[in-house]
């Protein structure tokens, strides 16, 4: 993978002279001669910048590809029982973050309070989930400060 446009510059420097996106292409131009003198094929995608659309067909790219090649070895790479779970534990998941959002109001509430207040909340999942409510609070109204998580 390449991409040409270091993208933002944050303006610092790995060595003098020499940042992050510099070392990237040193990187992959070692690892390209690298399996070029033993004799390894390798592939380059090079993108122009990685923004959301490149990024988002990348995605689109390795997943028809896994597709595709599945289907050549005999394997139905859509119906794998591990697909199906995970899609029902992020249903679990959506439905405990509604929970938890019910359960907010303008007071500050800690975890175990919440928990407590959610019947068969995860602890660990309940966190994970208050975490990134707390860290979109322009969409959710989800606020942090160190007494717990409230809403508004």
């Amino acid at each position: 993978m390449r991409v040409l446009e270091d993208g933002v510059d944050t303006g610092v420097e790995v060595e003098p002279g020499v940042g992050s996106a510099d070392y990237l292409q040193g990187f992959w131009l070692g690892t390209r001669r690298a399996l070029d003198e033993r004799d390894r094929r390798s592939l380059t995608l090079t993108l122009p910048r990685l923004d959301a659309a490149a990024l988002g067909a990348l995605i689109a790219l390795f997943e028809r590809a896994t597709g595709f090649y599945a289907g050549r070895v005999g394997i139905n790479a859509y119906d794998q029982p591990g697909v199906e779970a995970g899609k029902q534990a992020a249903g679990r998941a959506l439905a405990l973050r509604q929970a938890l959002l019910a359960a907010l109001g303008p007071e500050p509430a800690g975890l175990e309070e919440l928990c407590a207040e959610v019947p068969g909340a995860d602890p660990i999942t309940a966190l994970l989930l208050l975490e990134h409510l707390a860290a979109n609070p322009g969409r959710t109204g989800v606020r942090q400060d160190d007494r717990g998580y409230r809403r508004g």
